[in-house]
């Protein structure tokens, strides 16, 4: 990477983040996020911005800029002859209606489920296109509690110490996966967890530290909590009766 024009690019979203912007896309796949995060960033945070992508059979518009964002499944050349001489039929996505914003009161219940399973969090609107996005705090003395949500959800890794993420899958699998920052030590950076597949975190070293993760919650999901039932958990799991006993809260 030229780090001169990496340089130019974040000094362009620094001076221009709140004006009035048109992002156009052209031919960037939805799996290039090295190209389409920051734009994503730049338009979520910014409602002045509109987005136009052109990509043939790969459109990718994320929820939460839906409103704001049109794409073309065509060709660049295609797309354009559309555009200036408004004739041609191309295959269109969007623009979607505005998504529902939370109540005052709704938010208010939404926070007071998470800290049931969260010790410790921020909620940063906008971070990540179409997420909810929580940064949680575990550490020692504080593990989280086992729930489920019922869309997938992402756990990356921020900074911190390393955490244990114990996970019971609808399968009958229990599997420990430890999340951080040191592949030798069979360490993941982050992982998309399973719909319902119910998971506790806790600090990894039994000692008090702590472990920042971002916590995205897709927003077209119900942001419902999903608690597992103790006793039917541990006639799954009869191996892990005592760690299901610890990470469970009562019913």
């Amino acid at each position: 990477m030229d780090q001169t024009q990496v340089n130019s690019f974040e000094k362009f979203l620094t001076t221009y983040q709140d004006k009035k912007i048109l992002v156009l896309e052209l031919g960037i796949g939805p799996q290039n996020q090295m190209i389409k995060a920051p734009s994503m960033q730049l338009i979520t945070g910014n409602k002045s911005s509109r987005y136009l992508t052109i990509n043939k059979g790969q459109l990718n518009i994320p929820s939460m800029i839906a409103d704001r964002a049109i794409g073309f499944s065509s060709t660049i050349l295609d797309a354009f002859n559309a555009l200036i001489t408004g004739k041609d039929v191309v295959e269109t996505q969007g623009p979607a209606r505005p998504a529902p914003q939370l109540s005052p009161e709704d938010r208010q219940k939404q926070e007071e489920i998470f800290k049931n399973f969260y010790p410790s969090y921020t909620v940063n609107k906008g971070y990540r296109p179409g997420e909810l996005v929580m940064y949680t705090t575990i550490d020692g003395n504080h593990p989280s509690h086992l729930h489920a949500v019922k869309y997938g959800k992402a756990l990356m890794y921020s900074y911190g110490d390393p955490v244990d993420v114990h996970c019971f899958t609808q399968d009958g699998h229990y599997r420990l996966v430890k999340l951080g920052l040191n592949k030798d030590n069979n360490e993941v950076h982050g992982f998309y967890v399973e719909p319902n597949t119910f998971i506790a975190m806790e600090d990894a070293k039994g000692v008090t530290g702590f472990t920042q993760i971002s916590v995205t919650l897709p927003s077209s999901s119900s942001n419902e909590i999903l608690v597992p039932k103790k006793d039917q958990l541990k006639k799954m799991f009869p191996q892990q009766r005592a760690l299901i006993d610890r990470l469970s809260i009562d019913d």
